[in-house]
This record gives C-alpha cells, structure tokens and sequence, in this order.
C-alpha cells in the first residue's frame, strides 16, 4: 500500500504545492503544481449573495481598481436572495449611483458599507470573500 504526504502552502490569491512526499513511487509533475479551476484558486471562489429586494449587477472577471471588470467578461443579476454561481469565481459586484450598499463580508470578517458616489462603481471580490449584501438605500 502506497502512502501519500502532501503539503500545501497557501498564499493570498492562490496556493501552491510546496512539498509532497510519496513512499514507494515518484510524484508526477501534474501533481506538482495546483492550477486554478474555474478563476478559483483551490476552490475558494469569491462569491456575492443579494439578500435584498434590490437588484445587483455582478460580473466574472476582474481587471484593474481603475476599470473594474475585464471587458467582454460575462455579467448577471442577482435579485432577492441570488448568489453567484456555486464552483464559479464572480469577481465583482456593482454599486449603483446614489446607493449605498450595506452587509457581511465573510472570511475577512466583519461589515461592510460601499458607496455609489454619482457614478456608480465595481466592488472587487478576492477569491477567499463572500459578501452578504443586508441593505440597499438609495
């Protein structure tokens, strides 16, 4: 019977196979390395859940704070109590003009409260986050 030893390194924004250890037989190189599934890394999505009776934009890819999401990237919305896809990494939500969007953020902790502004603007999810959007008052 084999034995099999594996130790992983987490990062923010990703993990990394830092060591294993196989009694009896080699590691193969695909073991080596964990890739991202999805836009997860190690299955910790960034998800968003609506618990209003307001509707939130949400959008799949994250390109930079001064554009927000990547263009082209697919968009949805979530109404009462929608959450992101589950498996599948939602990298931003969007906080509509004069809005004020408050909740939980989950695995950083605690609250949260995003302005609108006059403009509008995307929130970015990290890959280890839930936000619990509460409370919506425009």
């Amino acid at each position: 019977m084999m034995r099999l030893r594996i130790t992983f390194a987490a990062a923010v924004g990703g993990a990394v196979l830092a060591g294993g250890t196989l009694l009896g037989s080699a590691v193969p190189a695909s073991a080596r390395t964990v890739a991202p599934m999805g836009g997860c890394t190690a299955g910790l999505c960034s998800v968003t859940t609506n618990e209003t009776s307001h509707p939130v934009g949400v959008a799949k890819s994250w390109c930079d704070a001064r554009r927000g999401p990547c263009k082209g990237t697919p968009r949805k919305t979530l109404h009462k109590n929608g959450t992101t896809p589950h498996g599948q990494d939602w990298d931003a939500f969007y906080v509509n003009a004069h809005c004020t969007y408050r909740g939980q953020k989950h695995a950083a902790g605690g609250g949260f409260t995003e302005r609108g502004g006059s403009h509008g603007k995307w929130v970015q999810v990290h890959n280890y986050e839930h936000y619990y959007i509460k409370r919506v008052s425009c």
